[in-house]
């Protein structure tokens, strides 16, 4: 077929396939970051699989955060060691799913930095090889790495509702499910997913400052450290980055706009673009008024 279930690699195709010449650098980057793509759709059993590792670290943290909740130099606040033991480790993953997901972002953004509006806003088709699909078929792995969390923090988030997030947190993550689908299945936007993920360099200190109120150190210079670091980092990626991104996206609405029409479901993905932007707007307003106010220097409320 067209898109088989298991494909070999697009350089590993050409060379097989044909006496074409391939350029020997998009060949080692390609092969060395694609990550057994499936051609076309997310590979059921790599999510299964990045699920149930997410789901590992889960339990491995919370074993280790149960004992150090019980250590005095680490849980301060012995009011706080309960929590810090039974809800540390959600946070805890999704610092490492950020982390990744935010430093693969940040090298997909500079790949197809420079690149044509086509290899930006839609994959090459397979078995293409130079440096554009190569960059193209790299973001694929981030992207399901991205819904595979998405899967495992809903998960989470409804069997302990509404402690680690409420309605919002339900409706958040099932909409972007939606949308890591819709792109990954159509090989679709791999440039505005590149911006997006960059957005999670955001998540990392947010995870941090919560560690450390629970930890008894919201009123350290660590904590008034860390709430600014969060401001600025979110400033920088969901507010400049994302709306550079968004000025970019629809600066090419002539290719984008006819990839939209016959892509189902990515009108969809281009409103909740725009949406997440309007409410990263709202979000960085309340986080300046708390800056202002010294309540994040504080540490008494959860940013």
């Amino acid at each position: 077929s067209e898109y088989p279930r298991r494909s070999r690699s697009v350089a590993e195709t050409r060379l097989r396939g044909s006496a074409t010449r391939v350029d020997p650098r998009a060949m080692a980057f390609e092969l060395s970051t694609a990550w057994r793509s499936a051609g076309k759709g997310h590979d059921l059993y790599d999510l299964v699989a990045l699920v149930v590792l997410f789901e590992v670290c889960y339990r491995l943290f919370g074993r280790l955060l149960a004992k150090l909740a019980t250590v005095d130099g680490f849980a301060r606040d012995p009011a706080k060691r309960g929590k810090l033991a039974a809800e540390g480790a959600s946070y805890l993953v999704s610092f490492v799913h950020a982390f990744v997901v935010a430093v693969r972002g940040a090298w997909h953004l500079w790949s197809l930095r420079g690149a044509p509006a086509d290899a930006q806003f839609e994959q090459r088709p397979w078995p293409s090889v130079d440096r554009y699909a190569a960059a193209g078929a790299a973001m694929e792995p981030t992207n399901a790495i991205f819904l595979a969390f998405i899967f495992y923090d809903l998960a989470h988030v409804l069997a302990h509702y509404p402690k680690l997030g409420g309605a919002d947190t339900v409706a958040h993550h099932s909409l972007f499910a939606v949308a890591s689908y819709v792109c990954g299945a159509n090989r679709v936007f791999p440039f505005p997913f590149a911006w997006l993920a960059v957005g999670e360099f955001s998540t990392l200190p947010l995870n941090v400052r919560w560690l450390l109120i629970q930890s008894g150190r919201g009123s350290t210079g660590a904590m008034a450290t860390t709430n600014w670091c969060f401001a600025v980092s979110f400033f920088l990626c969901r507010i400049l980055a994302y709306g550079l991104g968004l000025f970019h996206l629809f600066s090419n609405w002539s290719f984008v706009g006819p990839l939209v029409g016959r892509t189902p479901y990515l009108g969809l993905v281009v409103a909740l673009l725009c949406a997440g932007y309007l409410l990263n707007l709202v979000w960085f307003r309340h986080i300046v008024r708390m800056a202002a106010s010294g309540r994040m220097a504080a540490g008494k409320k959860r940013g």
